[in-house]
């Protein structure tokens, strides 16, 4: 029973010390209808609460799996305008970005050493990023 239905018996008893049979029988009524009420109340907001948190539950891998999802595409995006901001790979066409974590691959064709080098480098620094994997193709 919580604190606020006792106070309320105490104080619908409290009164019966100056009611008559029936004022007490009615006020006794009350008591019990206000107690049946009160714990009604509560299991509903139990049971809503259980279904939201189920609910919330069940939500939970697809949310993760979005923000993981949404998380990828923003490291490979960064990555793709390291390689197109920096001047000297700017040309670069023939590469491709992917990610896998904080893992990022480059793949595809460049004309010389140096731009798979730098290219590499340029993702590298990237905040997120802790492994490069360069399999870039020198022509």
């Amino acid at each position: 029973m919580s604190k606020r239905s006792l106070a309320w018996l105490l104080l619908i008893l409290a009164s019966f010390v100056s009611c008559s049979k029936t004022q007490q029988n009615r006020a006794r009524e009350r008591a019990h209808e206000a107690e049946r009420k009160l714990d009604e109340a509560g299991r509903k907001v139990k049971h809503e609460a259980d279904r939201l948190a189920t609910r919330a539950r069940a939500m939970r891998p697809t949310t993760e799996k979005t923000g993981t999802e949404a998380g990828r595409l923003a490291l490979v995006a960064r990555a793709k305008a390291a390689l197109a901001n920096d001047v000297g790979l700017k040309t670069l066409s023939g590469v491709s970005v992917e990610s896998d974590g904080s893992t990022i691959t480059l793949s595809g064709r460049v004309s010389r050493p140096e731009d798979k080098a730098r290219a590499q480098e340029a993702v590298s620094g990237l905040s997120g990023v802790t492994r490069v994997i360069n399999h870039l193709e020198v022509e």
